[in-house]
């Protein structure tokens, strides 16, 4: 399993906020690309950025933040935030990113997923599900849709794009230490064949234990991290074990 430490952005510094809300969490001094380059020093495989400015507004805000990350480490980076256009794909899929995450629009438009399916390849997507109280969260988190996530996974799952994974995120506990959504995790995996990215309330090696046991293809780790809670070597060493 992978072990992706993440970097979000906002007004160009490292923040991790809690349940995704604005003026909570913490803030880093350190630049961003300061902070990839540890993750990559620390034997980081993937580094995972999200431009939280741009996922608040609906349209990249922070591109250049992360283009200088691309620019300054050699782990491969999976990155979104605001992406809305397929010229919004090709623009950081140019800066040096090799995962594209795609969103709101993708979970609300079939044919904007396929447009850049088309025009990237589906190996470099990744379709976020964010979920919000059992509800699919959308447009920064900040509204939901009626939907069950798992209702979006098995769509996505029967149109065979053949995506590189699906990335799930617990909103109720993001930022909280408080633990994983197991038993949501649980129905996505049993749902859809697309390989499972998992982020949110990660706290313990107990929690990526279960997270690999389940079959899990990855998890991102961001506050654990960033409060000490896990080293990014023991993480690694489990879930590659």
């Amino acid at each position: 399993m992978l072990v992706i430490p993440s970097i979000d952005i906002s007004q160009g510094r490292v923040v991790k906020l809690v349940h995704g809300v604005k003026g909570t969490g913490i803030v880093l001094k350190q630049s961003p690309v300061e902070v990839a380059r540890e993750w990559a020093a620390r034997g980081a495989r993937r580094i995972h950025v999200v431009d939280i400015d741009g996922a608040m507004l609906g349209r990249p805000v922070n591109h250049h933040v992360i283009k200088d990350i691309a620019s300054n480490v050699k782990v491969p980076l999976q990155a979104g935030g605001g992406i809305r256009s397929v010229a919004d794909c090709l623009n950081l899929a140019c800066s040096g990113v090799q995962w594209i995450i795609l969103g709101t629009k993708a979970v609300t438009s079939i044919d904007f997923l396929e447009r850049v399916v088309s025009a990237l390849g589906s190996s470099r997507i990744i379709v976020a599900i964010d979920s919000k109280r059992g509800r699919v969260a959308v447009n920064g988190w900040r509204s939901t849709l009626d939907i069950d996530p798992c209702r979006v996974a098995r769509s996505l799952d029967d149109l065979g794009l053949d995506l590189h994974a699906l990335l799930y995120t617990c909103v109720d506990v993001e930022g909280t230490l408080s633990g994983v959504c197991i038993k949501s995790v649980e129905r996505l995996t049993t749902t859809t064949s697309i390989p499972l990215i998992y982020a949110g309330g990660v706290s313990s090696i107990e929690d990526i234990r279960l997270l690999k046991k389940l079959g899990v293809y990855g998890v991102v780790l961001g506050m654990a991290l960033y409060t000490g809670r896990l080293r990014l070597e023991e993480a690694i060493s489990v879930a590659e074990a």
